[in-house]
C-alpha cells in the first residue's frame, strides 16, 4: 500500500488521475521548507511528485516507456522528470516518482511568500491516461527586523527605515544582547 506522504513531516497537495480508470490512482505532491536564510530572505524547499494505485483497487496498467511528466515549484522546473519513462499501476506498493524539486525560493520584501506547486503526467495507456496535482501554499514568513517605534504618542510595530542622502531606505535592525550584536529586536 502506498503511504502518503512518503517523507515524514512533509505537507501534501492531492490531485487526481485521468482516463476511464483514473479514479483508481492517487496523485500527490509532498513539500517542505527545510531551511530559511534570514539574511538573504529566502527558503529552501524540497518537493516530490508521485502517483500510485489506491489501496483496494486493481489495475493492469503499466509500461516500460510512454510516461511523460512535468513538475515545477514557483515556476522553476523540477528534476528527475519522466521523458518516455516507465510507469506501473499494477500494485499499490509501487510508487511512481514523477519529479523532484530542491532549491531556494526568494521571499517578498516583507518576508512573505506564496508559491505554486504544479505537477502533471501522461501515459500511453488508454485506461489510466495520466494525472495532475497543483496548489498554492504560503511559506513560513521570514521576520524582517520589525521594531517598535513611538509615533505621535502611540507605540507601533514596523520595519526600520533610515534616511540616506535625502532618500528613505529600508534598514536592518540589530540589538546588542549580552555583549553580542544580534539581528532583530
Amino acid at each position: 500500500m502506498a503511504t502518503i506522504p512518503q517523507h515524514s513531516g512533509y505537507s501534501v497537495i492531492t490531485g487526481s488521475g485521468t482516463g476511464p480508470n483514473g479514479d483508481r490512482i492517487d496523485v500527490w505532491i509532498e513539500w517542505k521548507v527545510t531551511e530559511q536564510d534570514v539574511d538573504n530572505n529566502r527558503s529552501y524547499v524540497r518537493a516530490y511528485f508521485y502517483a500510485a494505485l489506491k489501496s483496494g483497487q486493481s489495475s493492469t496498467t503499466w509500461g516500460g516507456s510512454g510516461c511523460y511528466s512535468s513538475f515545477s515549484v514557483g515556476g522553476v522546473s523540477g528534476t528527475s522528470l519522466k521523458s518516455n519513462g516507465s510507469y506501473d499501476f499494477r500494485s499499490s506498493s509501487t510508487v511512481n516518482s514523477l519529479g523532484t524539486f530542491a532549491g531556494w525560493i526568494n521571499h517578498s520584501s516583507d518576508g512573505t511568500k506564496s508559491v505554486t506547486f504544479s505537477g502533471s503526467f501522461t501515459t500511453d495507456s488508454s485506461w489510466i491516461t495520466g494525472g495532475s496535482a497543483s496548489g498554492s501554499r504560503t511559506l513560513p514568513t521570514i521576520e524582517r527586523g520589525l521594531m517598535r517605534v513611538r509615533v505621535s504618542g502611540t507605540w507601533r510595530t514596523g520595519i526600520p527605515y533610515v534616511r540616506v542622502s535625502g532618500v528613505w531606505r529600508r534598514g536592518q535592525a540589530f540589538a546588542k544582547v549580552s555583549g553580542v550584536w544580534r539581528r532583530g529586536v
